[in-house]
């Protein structure tokens, strides 16, 4: 018997078909879709966890340089024929002819024509995105890159810094709480980097740098405090060193005259100062006039930074240069940034100045400033260390205050020197630094905490 269908029922079959032929296509084009977005996720994983820079071998064997001359002791004496014994991130043996003393599984490198000193301490840098002179405006378009970046913690530099033979870093001002994540992730060992020591958010006002002159007066961008009492500004002290600060950064500028900025109130000022020194932490203040200057003397800050005060251009006042190197305060520079961006008279005056207060007998300390525009990390503080020598420090000058002064500086005397039971943060360099400051850009063999973190 032939089966006939009529018009209606062959229509209904042929949409019957056409409708299970596009559930099909639509439930592979699900499939396919949800494959594509576990590869993608797979991919970014894979991409996050191989470029965040992690550490390598965290249980290295020991270690024994031999062949260099050694800067030794906090003069950085330079010292020949004598071998460094590195175990268990310690240096446990400086003389000659250790290779018998070193245990069986030594790995001996000879570093034969370099110099071997401490790892070198920058202590003033803003980690983060690295910021080039004369660069495009950051744009949309340049937000994913800047979101990975920051996810990983700043794998770039934190990787150039040590490739500059720069062991420890003090970040001067950052948001919170990711500084102290990525200080934490360094200290525990799920990230490389060198060793950081962090003031997290710093204390300004919402008329004061940075809020002004780099996030446009808008207070939300900027990494700032802004407390309006005495009372305001203990409590986010205290907070902020609950969450883990090192220090407390204060920003004290009233700006120049086509630019005026608003300061910190004295009696607020002094209660940052009071507060924090309570809770047994220095402070470190910025300052741009002399105003500035005489308040944050005044409220009793532990260190400045910067020098290059518009009403220091015809040179220090020599009452107020006495009073300034008589109290002992040091002064971290950082000229790095007015030589890169400023005019030739600003650099030219900024050395000046630093060279009035060295000559004087001020301290300087070494700072770069770096993640401001031009001023890279690692590479930053190398060419202040050739400023500072321009202002009239010796080269081995240079380098102590890059290594045996910051560590004091930073209470921690056993990261800046080589000696036994020192931490082995170490930096081998081709040619001779304490002669010509230049050769500290020949970076060969960094340590960290007696690890190999660099060879070139």
């Amino acid at each position: 018997m032939v089966q006939r269908f009529t018009m209606e029922e062959h229509a209904a079959s042929k949409e019957g078909h056409i409708s299970a032929m596009g559930k099909k296509i639509f439930f592979r084009t699900v499939l396919v879709a949800l494959g594509l977005i576990v590869a993608l996720v797979a991919a970014f994983l894979i991409w996050y966890e191989t470029t965040s820079y992690r550490p390598g071998d965290t249980d290295p064997s020991p270690i024994l340089l031999s062949g260099a001359t050694v800067l030794t002791g906090p003069e950085l004496t330079p010292t020949r024929n004598i071998d460094i014994l590195v175990e268990d991130g310690r240096i446990t043996g400086v003389g000659p002819d250790l290779v018998g003393d070193a245990p069986a599984d030594v790995e001996i490198r000879d570093l034969s024509g370099m110099t071997l000193l401490p790892g070198l301490i920058d202590l003033h840098v803003h980690l983060g995105r690295e910021i080039e002179s004369g660069a495009d405006p950051f744009g949309a378009l340049d937000m994913p890159g800047l979101i990975a970046h920051y996810s990983r913690y700043l794998p770039e530099a934190r990787r150039d810094l040590l490739a500059a033979g720069v062991t420890t870093v003090r970040d001067l001002g950052n948001e919170t709480p990711f500084i102290f994540e990525l200080r934490d992730g360094i200290a525990d060992g799920s990230l490389e980097g060198p060793r950081v020591f962090a003031a997290g958010t710093l204390f300004t006002t919402a008329g004061g740098h940075p809020v002004q002159t780099i996030f446009g007066g808008d207070l939300e961008a900027s990494p700032s405090l802004t407390p309006d009492t005495p009372e305001q500004a203990r409590q986010e002290v205290r907070r902020l060193v609950e969450d883990g600060a090192d220090l407390i950064k204060v920003i004290q500028e009233r700006g120049i005259e086509n630019q005026p900025l608003d300061p910190i109130p004295v009696d607020v000022l002094t209660a940052i100062v009071e507060e924090t020194h309570a809770l047994g932490l220095p402070v470190v203040a910025h300052w741009g006039r002399l105003d500035d200057l005489s308040e944050v003397r005044a409220a009793g800050v532990d260190e400045l930074v910067h020098l290059e005060s518009r009403d220091l251009m015809d040179g220090w006042p020599p009452e107020l240069l006495a009073e300034v190197v008589d109290s002992g305060i040091p002064v971290t520079p950082s000229m790095i940034v007015a030589a890169e961006n400023g005019p030739p008279e600003l650099r030219g005056q900024m050395i000046r100045q630093s060279t009035e207060f060295h000559d004087a007998g001020g301290t300087l300390l070494a700072g770069s400033d770096a993640g401001m525009p031009g001023v890279g990390f690692g590479t930053g503080l190398q060419r202040e260390l050739a400023l500072l020598v321009e202002a009239g420090l010796s080269p081995t000058e240079a380098l102590q205050v890059a290594t045996s002064a910051a560590a004091r500086q930073l209470g921690r005397p056993e990261l800046g020197e080589i000696r036994e039971g020192a931490i082995a943060d170490l930096v081998a360099v081709e040619g001779s630094p304490h002669e010509e400051i230049t050769e500290i850009a020949e970076v060969r063999l960094v340590l960290r905490d007696g690890r190999v973190v660099f060879t070139g």
